[in-house]
C-alpha cells in the first residue's frame, strides 16, 4: 500500500509540475449548422464553459445556433490530481449561410452539385467569375482538403477520400469574396 501511495504522490508531483497549455480555435459555421467541440482525448475530467455560463463536464458538446453571432466557449481538461492543464478557447462564428448551391455571399452566382456528392464534386461560378481557391471542412472546422491557383470557372473537387457526413465548401473568386455551400457525403 504505501508503494502505490508514493506512486500517486509521484504521478500528482509530476503533473503539477507540468506545463499548462493554452490554445485558440476559431470555427465559422452556419445558423443552424451542429459543431461538435471536443477537448484533448488524454485528460481524465472535463470543464466546458458555455457563452451563457452553464457548464458541462463531458469530453464532447453538440451547439448549435439560428442567431447570426460570435459565440465563445471554453474547455478545461485535467488528470488525477486536479492540476488544470490543459485550457481551449473556441470561438464560433455563426453566419447566415445557405445550401445546395444558393447565392449566399457577394461573390456570385457560384454552384456546387451534386448534393448529396459521393466522390466528386463540380462547381461552376457564373458568368465573369473565377474559382481561384477553395477549401472543405469537416464539422469540426478542420479543413480536410484545399485547392489554389485554379483560375477556372468550372471544375471539380476530387472528394473520393472524404468519410460520409457532412461538409462546409467554400469557393473563393478572384476577388476574395467567398460562396459558402454545406454539402452531404453519401
Amino acid at each position: 500500500m504505501k508503494q502505490v501511495k508514493s506512486i500517486i504522490i509521484l504521478v500528482c508531483l509530476l503533473a503539477f509540475v507540468s506545463i499548462a497549455r493554452s490554445q485558440d480555435t476559431t470555427i465559422t459555421r452556419c445558423t443552424g449548422s451542429a459543431v461538435a467541440l471536443t477537448a484533448p482525448s488524454y485528460y481524465l475530467h472535463y470543464l466546458w464553459i458555455y457563452p451563457n455560463s452553464s457548464t458541462a463536464t463531458t469530453q464532447t458538446i453538440t451547439v448549435s445556433y439560428n442567431t447570426p453571432g460570435t459565440y465563445n466557449f471554453m474547455s478545461v481538461a485535467y488528470d488525477n490530481c486536479d492540476q488544470f492543464t490543459d485550457t481551449t478557447t473556441y470561438q464560433l462564428i455563426v453566419n447566415e449561410c445557405g445550401s445546395n448551391g444558393r447565392k449566399i455571399n457577394t461573390a456570385g452566382t457560384a454552384k456546387l452539385y451534386p448534393n448529396p456528392f459521393s466522390d466528386v464534386i463540380y462547381y461552376d461560378m457564373g458568368a465573369d467569375n473565377l474559382v481561384v481557391n477553395y477549401s472543405v471542412s469537416d464539422v469540426t472546422g478542420r479543413i480536410v482538403c484545399a485547392g489554389k491557383n485554379l483560375n477556372n470557372q468550372t471544375g471539380m473537387i476530387n472528394a473520393s477520400g472524404l468519410l460520409h457526413g457532412f461538409y462546409i465548401v467554400r469557393l473563393f473568386d478572384k476577388n476574395g469574396a467567398s460562396e459558402s455551400f454545406k454539402l452531404l457525403k453519401e
